[in-house]
């Protein structure tokens, strides 16, 4: 069932300037290598404000409007990004703007002026986080625009994905993080599917759905990274060090719930092993996300699934077409084999920090 829409990602652009090793979209089996990505094909910003009018319909009241969270790609690429924000801005509603901090030295006005939370990848302290992301001197662009955002309103959120290079300097990170005036920081787990799981997700698209070819492969590990086996160790090692209050802002891990006792069945993929976890996603009932094509989508990360077009129909009519009764009720019953390790599979709230 649809309930009032808490949440709409706007992926104004899958264009991006970094090429991450384990990024979904870029990365070395990244789908957005298989795509021919073109500026022209992009929404035009009237193209977004007329989405963004479509969608404020769904949601009337003062109190029932909606968060927006515009990412990409590299969202700061996107020309025309400030009339988007602020036209959201005018109406009233939140924004989350997810970037990887390159070019935010450039961009402070935009983000001063409309951003409510803005979130910057960080995935190790100083040079360790350019070596992972495999560009120099990236940590000190993120420092300058970190710089300039100092006594702005602006929530600034930390992303650190864990991985096989910085499992063990969780600590060092959220450091670091601290130093350059983040309000808060959040680990958050690799998304992934072994092959069985891609391929029994690959048979639910094409028996369920009639869709014969997926970016499946681009979330796929032939097996369970080996430093998974070390995180119990590394996570009890970082809640006692919360706990002794080293860091003067909050830490938090993704998805919540997830610690040194459950990690493993996580990584294993054990089903909902998190205490307090929704039945389900929430996401098809309170949620969705717009390409930067304008298909509406209702999952974030596995694009798989593309309801229908914003170029062709209206918001309302997309989600209540029977592709996404059939997706919401699939999903409600536990049949779609990528929500394993998908941290949006245990969010209760759908908000913006």
């Amino acid at each position: 069932m649809l309930t009032p829409i808490k949440l709409v990602h706007l992926q104004v652009t899958l264009r991006c300037n970094l090429r991450c090793s384990f990024c979904g979209q870029w990365g070395d089996n990244g789908y957005a290598r298989k795509k021919r990505i073109r500026p022209e094909d992009e929404f035009s910003p009237n193209e977004w404000i007329r989405a963004i009018d479509q969608i404020m319909k769904l949601t009337p009241g003062i109190g029932n409007k909606p968060g927006f969270v515009v990412w990409g790609g590299e969202p700061l690429l996107y020309k025309g990004l400030d009339k988007v924000l602020s036209y959201i801005h005018k109406n009233g509603c939140r924004i989350g703007l997810v970037s990887n901090g390159v070019l935010l030295e450039d961009s402070t006005d935009v983000v001063k002026d409309h951003v409510s939370t803005l979130y910057v990848s960080l995935d190790g302290p100083g040079s360790m986080h350019d070596k992972i992301r495999g560009v120099e001197g990236i940590h000190t662009k993120i420092e300058r625009g970190m710089s300039a955002l100092a006594g702005s309103k602006v929530k600034k959120v930390c992303l650190s994905t864990i991985n096989a290079e910085n499992w063990n300097v969780m600590g060092e990170t959220a450091i670091y993080a601290q130093s350059m005036g983040f309000d808060k920081i959040v680990f958050q787990n690799l998304i992934f599917l072994l092959p069985p799981e891609r391929d029994a997700y690959d048979a639910w698209l094409r028996e369920g759905f009639g869709i014969n070819d997926s970016n499946s492969r681009s979330w796929t590990f032939e097996g369970i990274p080996e430093f998974a086996y070390r995180l119990p160790e590394a996570l009890s090692s970082m809640k006692k060090r919360v706990d002794n209050k080293e860091f003067n802002m909050p830490v938090e891990f993704q998805p919540f719930g997830l610690g040194s006792h459950n990690i493993i069945d996580w990584m294993e993929g054990r089903g909902n092993i998190l205490e307090g976890s929704p039945p389900c996603c929430l996401a098809p009932s309170c949620h969705f996300t717009v390409s930067p094509e304008g298909l509406v989508r209702f999952c974030i990360d596995f694009s798989d699934m593309p309801l229908g077009s914003l170029r062709d129909n209206s918001v309302l009519d997309i989600l209540q077409s029977e592709k996404a009764v059939r997706f919401r009720e699939d999903v409600v019953a536990g049949k779609n084999p990528a929500c394993i390790r998908c941290s949006w599979r245990h969010n209760k709230t759908y908000d913006i920090d």
